[in-house]
């Protein structure tokens, strides 16, 4: 038995003795508590109930006598009530409204009197209070979840200004370290052109009374292939710009594949050395396309540019076009001094050089500019090596 019990079942005693002693006084000194009190037999006949009892349920003095106790409770049988210390259930008034209620029994006996007491308090307060606390939890609850979501919100948002601040940066340096490439190659790439011109400019000036027409030509060719040579570079520069800015857009229209390819060749020839050799082939059942014609010759200039500086004296440089299954493969091979292994794979990246080539003019942009056109058309370009050495360079497009 708890203390509780053990207290109530002493005080039960206590008013026992007093039933005994003067039944008026006993049941004065329990209409005085402030919770329900309720006396039974041990089959729950009601044989006595205090002041709050009667005003709980909502009956007169006496009227709860003889009636069952445990009847006026949510189902809920007698042995329930008095083998528990404490329960809360549901009571039942006069008007058959219901309310809440912690009902606490504890027997006695005394001088063959036999009773059960049942402490009954009215918890609707209470039961408001818990709900309205419950209410308070769940709203605290919604608040704070609000607020965690909000500041996970927050933290991804400033996870991603983080990572956007990131790329800014480098973005930033990667802008700082072109800047940088840029100012080394084209001073670089404009001192060698422009001495050329200088020295070939004022030969012609001293000696042109003694000069023979054919040194004379030859000088100004020279002039010629390096005006040429700083426009080529100069046009790099500006379509590495226009590429990163996104201001190219493909202008497609139609025209013959054959004859657009053996004119680039022609205009291109000027760059090749006396004894080498450009030769172009189509094979295909068509000939007319739709493609950029502008971004097309500048990436067949490049590749011919590079197969002519890179090729011997006597080098060979063949343009093949082919169609097949809706496919357009323009290919540019030569037989010079080709790619090493260990540089093919960032063969496309701006101002790349492999290393065989350094000691050749060049700014390391060209062919990351035909990739960037060949994209822009929906193509892409391929390297491979040729055999025995040389270099292989395929334009795929769509037919």
């Amino acid at each position: 038995m708890d203390c509780a019990r053990k207290i109530r079942s002493n005080r039960l005693n206590g008013y026992l003795n007093a039933l005994r002693m003067n039944t008026a006084n006993f049941k004065a000194i329990i209409d005085h508590a402030i919770d329900g009190i309720v006396i039974t037999d041990i089959d729950g006949k009601i044989l006595l109930t205090n002041l709050s009892a009667n005003q709980m349920f909502g009956y007169n003095p006496d009227e709860l006598c003889g009636k069952v106790l445990h009847k006026f409770f949510s189902p809920i049988s007698l042995t329930q009530i008095a083998d528990s210390s404490q329960l809360e259930l549901e009571a039942c008034r006069r008007d058959q409204t219901t309310f809440p209620v912690r009902v606490a029994t504890c027997s006695a006996e005394g001088d063959g009197i036999a009773v059960l007491a049942n402490f009954i308090q009215d918890i609707s307060n209470e039961k408001i209070t818990e709900q309205h606390l419950h209410q308070q939890a769940c709203h605290l609850e919604e608040i704070v979840k609000e607020r965690t979501d909000s500041l996970k919100a927050l933290i991804k948002q400033l996870e991603l200004t983080q990572e956007e601040t990131r790329e800014l940066l480098q973005k930033e340096r990667e802008i700082g370290q072109m800047k940088s490439r840029f100012v080394s190659v084209a001073s670089h790439e404009f001192r060698s052109p422009l001495s050329r011109i200088q020295l070939s400019a004022s030969i012609i000036e001293r000696f042109y009374e003694r000069l023979d027409r054919s040194k004379i030509i030859d000088h100004l060719q020279k002039i010629k292939g390096a005006v040429a040579e700083l426009t080529n570079t100069l046009d790099d520069f500006l379509s590495v710009e226009k590429i990163d800015s996104g201001r190219i857009k493909p202008n497609i229209t139609a025209f013959d594949l054959k004859v657009f390819v053996e004119d680039v060749c022609e205009e291109m020839s000027f760059l090749k050395r006396a004894r080498q050799r450009i030769r172009c082939h189509h094979s295909g059942d068509m000939d007319v396309f739709t493609l950029d014609k502008s971004l097309l010759k500048h990436c067949l200039a490049n590749l011919l540019s590079n197969a002519c500086k890179y090729s011997g004296d006597d080098g060979f440089i063949e343009v093949k076009t082919d169609v097949a299954d809706n496919k357009i493969v323009i290919t540019v091979a030569d037989n010079g001094i080709g790619i090493p292994p260990e540089d093919r794979d960032r063969l496309f990246e701006a101002f790349f050089r492999a290393g065989n080539a350094r000691d050749f003019t060049g700014t390391g942009l060209g062919l990351n500019i035909v990739k960037s056109y060949a994209e822009l058309m929906g193509g892409q370009v391929i390297y491979e090596p040729a055999i025995p050495h040389g270099c292989q360079f395929h334009l795929y497009f769509n037919a």
